[in-house]
């Protein structure tokens, strides 16, 4: 009885393993000698008499199968059974947050959404018509795009499976604009739900907004009269944060429970109407990571998401010149935190952004600056624009803007010293770019 067991294990294990591979030689050893070791039922096999179709009478017989015709019969149900399980498996996912590997990279370049890898291969456009779309962002899966898209019709939002390469167009409210010029549309970290921010004409109020991935269950959270823009979720899924309260003395952070209750100002920094926008949550949860401060002096912040901890950052001044500091990003594993810093550089170019990568705490600061470190066009300078990780956590992207030419380029560059890795032209680009995490 044991070896039949063994036989049993040795066909399941092959079954569930992954991938698609030929049946070791034991499981159809082990099948032969199961077959061979055990009587044979008579089986039902049709004798056809006469020439068909000529003479069409017929007559069906009993004859004993003989035991190879049994074992190749078992052997292709196990084929068969193999390729329906290898045809049911889907394509490994990465994990929501941590380390994965890097995918395609895709932006927006003049109307136009655009993907390609991080060296500029394999380009191509998602998008050609004659409707504006942006801010494209891929799910954290890997396996979805969503972006806006601007037309005759309104404001929609458009939901792709890279994998089925189907695609579904969202009409929202008439009168629909982006909650605000940097509104992004943010995936849950199941990757089964978007959730963004618009305001409805005659308003000007933002207020936040869910929909399913699949295009349902598209409906208004929180208080509809309360200034609420660039909402991002928890890595958990129980929480959202959002910049509330405008541009007057309530303008801040804010964390509410992810049904749109509960909603409070979670720290006591004070900011300008262009601070705290596009706060971050550190991937472990614990962090939330903003910026505030006056106009050209503002400085980076970690806090807790229930309001305790409340800490600066920054690298306050930069060869004792005051600095400007915005934007924070966390590393995908969540261990260091970049952010951009504007800086006087020369008298040729007073105001110029780096990129400054720290620990939680604000230690180990490194100072990032392709331009000028690896001799790029003098013309050209790194863009005001969030640094985007790539998903191992190697490297950074950003824009760079050529002040001759007035147009875009998107490069890469490594965290720990700068250097340029690469450079992909997206001419009249700007905006955001969104890189695409894939299974290691």
């Amino acid at each position: 009885m044991s070896h039949v067991i063994d036989t049993d294990r040795a066909i399941v294990a092959w079954l569930d393993a992954p991938g698609e591979i030929d049946p070791p030689e034991r499981v159809v050893e082990g099948a032969i000698a199961l077959v061979a070791s055990r009587s044979q039922r008579r089986t039902f096999v049709p004798i056809l008499r006469g020439d068909f179709p000529m003479q069409t009478t017929s007559r069906l017989s009993w004859t004993p199968a003989p035991a190879w015709l049994l074992v190749i019969a078992m052997v292709a149900a196990l084929a068969i059974v193999a390729a329906i399980a290898a045809g049911g498996r889907r394509a490994p996912v990465p994990a929501p947050f941590g380390l994965a590997r890097p995918g395609l990279v895709a932006f927006e370049m003049s109307g136009d959404v655009i993907v390609a890898n991080a060296d500029g291969s394999a380009r191509r456009s998602l998008t050609n018509g004659s409707a504006t779309d942006t801010f494209p962002m891929f799910s954290p899966d890997g396996k979805r795009l969503a972006y806006w898209r601007q037309g005759t019709s309104g404001l929609v939002v458009v939901v792709g499976d890279l994998e089925a390469g189907s695609w579904v167009t969202v009409p929202l409210p008439a009168g629909a604009t982006p909650g605000s010029p940097a509104e992004q549309l943010e995936w849950s970290p199941g990757s089964d739900r978007l959730l963004f921010a618009i305001a409805i004409a005659p308003s000007a109020t933002p207020n936040i907004w869910t929909l399913r991935a699949d295009g349902g269950d598209l409906h208004a959270l929180g208080d509809p009269g309360v200034y609420a823009d660039e909402p991002t979720w928890s890595p958990d899924g129980r929480q959202i944060m959002y910049h509330g309260g405008g541009e007057g003395p309530d303008n801040g952070v804010y964390v509410m429970r992810a049904d749109g209750t509960g909603s409070k100002r979670i720290l006591t920094a004070a900011g300008s109407g262009f601070a705290f926008n596009m706060s971050t949550w550190r991937p472990q949860g614990d962090l939330i990571a903003f910026y505030a401060g006056a106009d050209g002096a503002h400085d980076v912040y970690v806090i807790h998401p229930d309001g305790t901890g409340q800490r600066n950052i920054s690298a306050d001044h930069l060869n004792g010149r005051p600095t400007d500091e915005y934007w924070p990003a966390w590393s995908p594993d969540g261990t260091r935190l970049a952010f951009t810093q504007n800086v006087v550089r020369d008298q040729t170019q007073p105001f110029y952004d780096v990129v400054v990568v720290v620990d939680p705490d604000g230690s180990n600061a490194v100072t990032l600056d392709p331009v000028r470190a690896f001799s790029l066009r003098p013309e050209s300078r790194l863009d005001r624009s969030k640094p985007i990780w790539s998903p191992d956590g190697k490297a950074i992207a950003g824009y760079l803007f050529n002040e001759t030419r007035g147009d875009y380029a998107i490069i890469t560059f490594d965290v720990r010293d700068g250097r340029v890795l690469s450079q992909v032209d997206s001419a009249g680009g700007g905006g955001l770019v969104s890189w695409q995490r894939l299974a290691p």
